[in-house]
């Protein structure tokens, strides 16, 4: 049997690697045409025949037998394929969780939506009382904001306000107004809860008092 051997070396074990043959004990490298002259007649598989009532190939006999001068197919590359159930259940599981959502979302929507409407009737009271105190100063021009405070209290939002503004005399006068909004009725109501008639500064700024 024909086998092929290295030149350089004398192994065996020679690999054809991209149109070429390569040594795998000294990496000589050898081309096709120098392959096929290298190729030896050797007795080894006649001998273990006489030896042995089963003829053995040798490891380095298989690895030569192997080989083919002519050609050189290389091994297929193996590729992934994703299973059809993984998709499935990647599009059943956004569907559950749509629809936890669908359940969560109605209630916290409706609370998020309370407490912008709370602030939003806030700053609309701070803004109507503020418009309704320039509106009956002496000199709306000369307002002044001191502190303002608005708070909540059961259904009622009230709003604290100080504020100065001009008397007769060219001075400036202090004066707190104290309001209580109910945003549950149509139209809004709202008034002045403390007595701003007893503030001395309040009737020296104003035209006219709550």
């Amino acid at each position: 049997m024909k086998q092929l051997v290295c030149e350089m070396c004398g192994g065996k074990d020679l690999i054809k690697q991209d149109s070429v043959f390569v040594c795998q004990n000294c990496q000589t490298k050898y081309s096709v045409e120098e392959a096929k002259k290298m190729m030896i007649e050797t007795d080894y598989p006649a001998k273990l025949e006489n030896e042995n009532s089963e003829p053995l190939n040798p490891p380095e006999e298989q690895s030569s037998s192997s080989l083919d001068l002519g050609s050189f197919t290389t091994p297929e590359k193996t590729t992934k394929s994703f299973a059809p159930g993984g998709c499935s259940l990647f599009i059943i599981g956004i569907f559950v969780i749509a629809i936890i959502g669908a359940i969560i979302s109605p209630e916290e929507s409706q609370t998020q939506k309370n407490i912008s409407n709370i602030k939003d009737q806030k700053i609309e009271a701070e803004v109507q009382l503020k418009q309704s105190i320039k509106a009956n100063l002496r000199e709306p021009k000369s307002y002044q904001n001191i502190e303002t405070d608005v708070y909540t209290v059961e259904e009622y939002i009230f709003v604290k306000h100080t504020f100065r503004g001009k008397n007769r005399f060219g001075g400036y006068e202090v004066c707190t107004f104290v309001a209580r909004f109910n945003f549950n009725t149509k139209p809004l109501e709202w008034g002045i809860t403390n007595n701003p008639r007893s503030n001395s500064g309040c009737r020296n700024i104003m035209i006219a008092l709550p």
